[in-house]
């Protein structure tokens, strides 16, 4: 087996604020903890990019995450996958090719094409792009209207010795993919999709889900953090670390004689991968610049809010 794709999920869309009651903690009740209650909810699930020969999704092996942290600098900006060589590559939504890269030793991504996705159907097309790169061949053309049902490629390596490049632009904000695929568990509900998966908070208390994949190899998380601060406000970050809950599920209480009750802060997410060999960290929401450590505070990072 060979890896085969990079399916890059881009979006400049704000990811959505996620709030809704928790009746207990378990560590291990993924599927109903980070459930999906913005947007879509309930009602759009992507497609896999390959299926099966009776023609299901076929939600292959995962090797690298989105978000996942690297040795360049910035974390993966993209989704890869084991696949087999030259093996049929589909659209995960309807949509519109927008652009097409036909040269065969570009760096780092090799033939790729990118999709404008109507991720609802209505005829709209969404500021959502998917990005399949590393095909071996490309079967569409720039401006064709795409199906779940259509090929737009094969799976290939080119531009696979440039792996560990991804988008440097801080413009580039991510769309948490595993709220699209919250029901497949294959891919753990979604989780093996984000480094660090969407948080959900108990009052006072947050929640995330962090660990990275290299390869078909599992890496822990040696450390996950939460930056809080006031909302719209250039004052300093005051970082919490998070307690290890077990199934790789961390939490962190913020104190009341800090923030007290009522304050609205800005936060996110910061994880580091437990390995040998030096790697980034990874942020969420994901942050194709990654900030400092500490963070500049001077800066306007995309973050979350939320009143305690």
């Amino acid at each position: 087996m060979k890896k085969g794709i990079g399916l890059f999920l881009i979006c400049i869309l704000t990811p959505t604020l996620l709030l809704f009651p928790i009746k207990d903690v378990r560590a291990d009740d993924y599927m109903e903890k980070f459930k999906y209650t913005g947007p879509y909810y309930g009602s759009y699930t992507l497609y896999a990019p390959f299926r099966t020969s009776g023609g299901a999704n076929d939600y292959n092996t995962i090797t690298s995450k989105y978000n996942n942290p690297r040795r360049a600098t910035s974390s993966h900006g993209g989704v890869d996958f084991q696949a087999q060589l030259a093996r049929d590559v589909y659209s995960i939504a309807r949509g519109i090719v927008r652009s097409v890269n036909d040269i065969i030793d570009s760096k780092p991504f090799g033939y790729y094409v990118v999709v404008q996705l109507d991720i609802n159907g209505n005829g709209s097309y969404d500021n959502v792009y998917a990005r399949y790169v590393h095909l071996s061949r490309i079967d569409v053309n720039v401006g064709d209207i795409v199906w779940t049902t259509t090929r737009l490629g094969r799976s290939g390596n080119t531009g696979a010795d440039s792996y560990n490049q991804s988008p440097s632009s801080s413009a580039l904000r991510s769309l948490p993919w595993e709220k699209y695929y919250s029901n497949i568990a294959a891919w753990k509900y979604g989780q093996e999709l984000d480094f660090i998966s969407d948080y959900y908070n108990s009052g006072r208390t947050f929640y995330v889900a962090c660990y990275g994949k290299s390869g078909s190899t599992k890496i822990a998380a040696q450390e996950v953090v939460m930056y809080v601060r006031l909302h719209n406000s250039s004052n300093d970050f005051t970082m919490y670390n998070m307690v290890h809950l077990g199934s790789d599920k961390y939490s962190v209480t913020i104190p009341t004689g800090d923030f007290p009750n009522g304050t609205r802060v800005e936060f996110f997410f910061r994880g580091r991968p437990n390995t040998t060999t030096t790697y980034h960290h990874g942020f969420y929401p994901a942050k194709f610049a990654s900030p400092p450590i500490p963070p500049d505070k001077t800066k306007a990072w995309h973050m979350y809010n939320k009143i305690l």
